[in-house]
Parts: C-alpha cells; sequence; structure tokens
C-alpha cells in the first residue's frame, strides 16, 4: 500500500506482492526470512524510487499542464476531455502520452488523486463519509467506498478509525 501510496500502479504493486508472497511462504529459516524481508522492502523503495524520477525527469509539458489540470479540478465534476483541453492536442494522443509518463491513465490518477485528499480527511477531520465523498465529486458514497478500498485496502471508515487508534496509542 505505501508503495501504491508512493505511485506504483495497483496492478504492478499487487503483482510484485504476489510473487514475494509465494516465495515468503516456502521458507523456514528465520534469518532467510529476515533477510528476504529486507529484501522485499529494497525493491518496493526501488520501484517508487524509480517512478518518482521517472515522472521528474520525463514527464512532457502536455501531461504536466494536465496534471496541474487535475490539481485545479479535483473538487468539481471533470471529464477526461475536459481535463485534456488545455493541451491542445488529440484526446486519444494525451491519454497514451499521460499513461506512459505517470504510470496511470488521466482518470486513475485523477481517482487516486482524489482518494489521497480523502485519506487526509479521514485523518485529520471530523467530516463525515458521506460528505467527503461528495465533497471529492464521487457519484455515491458506495462507489467512494468501493475506489477507496480498491486503492487503499481498507473502507474510508477501517482507514478512519486505525488514524485514529494510531494517534491514540501515540498519546499514551
Amino acid at each position: 500500500r505505501a508503495a501504491i501510496k508512493g505511485g506504483i500502479s495497483v496492478e504492478t504493486a499487487f503483482t510484485v506482492a504476489d510473487y514475494f508472497i509465494n516465495k515468503v511462504e516456502v521458507i523456514n529459516d528465520e534469518k532467510i526470512l529476515q533477510d528476504y524481508t529486507l529484501k522485499i522492502v529494497v525493491v518496493f523503495a526501488t520501484l517508487v524510487k524509480n517512478f518518482k524520477e521517472k515522472n521528474v525527469k520525463k514527464v512532457r509539458p502536455a501531461v504536466s499542464r494536465i496534471i496541474d489540470e487535475i490539481k485545479r479540478s479535483l473538487y468539481k465534476n471533470v471529464s477526461k476531455e475536459e481535463l485534456v483541453s488545455v493541451c491542445d492536442i488529440n484526446k486519444d494522443y494525451a491519454e497514451r502520452i499521460f499513461k506512459q509518463d505517470t504510470g496511470m491513465t488521466i482518470i486513475e490518477y485523477l481517482t487516486h488523486s482524489r482518494i489521497q485528499i480523502a485519506c487526509e480527511l479521514l485523518k485529520d477531520s471530523q467530516t463525515s463519509i458521506t460528505e467527503i465523498s461528495s465533497i471529492l465529486c464521487f457519484s455515491s458514497q458506495s462507489y467512494f467506498g468501493r475506489v477507496f478500498k480498491k486503492i487503499t485496502g481498507s473502507t474510508p471508515a477501517q482507514y478512519r478509525n486505525q488514524n485514529f487508534v494510531r494517534v491514540w496509542n501515540q498519546l499514551d
């Protein structure tokens, strides 16, 4: 999940995780398991690092303009066509170069950006899940919950409770 938050696509993160889970299941020696755990962390950290470097170095100006438009449009209903309109290029070409440069489609990027904001709101405010869903322009609370769980691995309520427990434990 941390790798996904770092920008790795959900598919890549779960594929790599599945690979390592299969490897770990057959390890019987605790020392080898500890060494392998370190290897797993390094692999995921490297994936995130490479993703970040790729985005910093190779994002085309058109992609950068679309990302800026996404940031401006997080709190309003917006279509892919509207996001692409900031560039004077064909929408299919824009989608292709956006995916090449970011590893996500334009709508996936928009959705991940909205979920990042939802995570912050769930951690740092008492705003209801229904209100967060509405603020971030999800069509319904149930759809928001499904998307949130797909990206973070937990429901919005679980996420809020996990963070509440974490903060509460830090106060003890």
